[in-house]
């Protein structure tokens, strides 16, 4: 439904699943098992729009983050209320995600469906909890944000294109390289052959 020629009614950031990361316990000086939020992000909602572009401006030079938000923007004048790209986010936050937190934004995704397989085209993670304090507030975002596509889109392959210094994260999350000379990686290539859709390139 159209309204006074604007966007169409969206209510914003939604939850998908709880997801498996650490938090750092000061009194005991370990990390111990805490449920985040994989949750996905409305680009057409200025409210998750200003939450993601507040959350990773802070995020040192990172520019994956920066893509991520610019995208947002592209997908906000799209007049299709289901395009294939989707914004996901992991947030500690645990409730009223039409009102996102920056400072609770902890990772940012965006992927690109088919019926046949997925496109991971930008994953990063706040940099602080990589490269920042020795005992970072939050540990295994990356592999938590994994592990929800993975559960999403179970019954499909996920594809991307590491840089260098990823590669390992990404092997050790069971993605393995094609062999077709194009430095991609694969999960689940067995769904992807099974597919009824395996004759389509994407």
């Amino acid at each position: 439904m159209k309204i006074s020629g604007q966007y169409s009614t969206n209510f914003g950031a939604k939850l998908i699943s709880r997801t498996n990361i650490k938090k750092y316990e000061g009194n005991d000086d370990k990390y111990k098992d805490y449920k985040a939020s994989f949750i996905e992000i409305d680009p057409k909602n200025k409210n998750d729009r200003r939450a993601m572009s507040d959350a990773v401006y802070y995020w040192k030079s990172d520019s994956y983050g920066m893509n991520v938000v610019a995208r947002m923007d592209d997908l906000a004048k799209n007049e299709d209320d289901n395009p294939a790209d989707k914004i996901y986010a992991i947030t500690t936050q645990k409730d009223r995600f039409s009102k996102l937190d920056s400072d609770r934004i902890e990772a940012v995704a965006h992927v690109f469906e088919t019926n046949k397989r997925v496109q991971l085209v930008y994953l990063q993670v706040n940099p602080d909890l990589i490269y920042g304090w020795k005992n970072p507030d939050y540990k295994y975002v990356g592999k938590g944000m994994i592990d929800s596509l993975k559960d999403k889109y179970h019954d499909r392959s996920i594809i991307l294109v590491p840089s260098k210094t990823a590669e390992k994260f990404y092997e050790k999350q069971g993605f393995e390289y094609f062999n077709d000379g194009e430095n991609r990686m694969i999960w689940n290539k067995q769904a992807e052959e099974q597919s009824e859709y395996k004759d389509e390139y994407w």
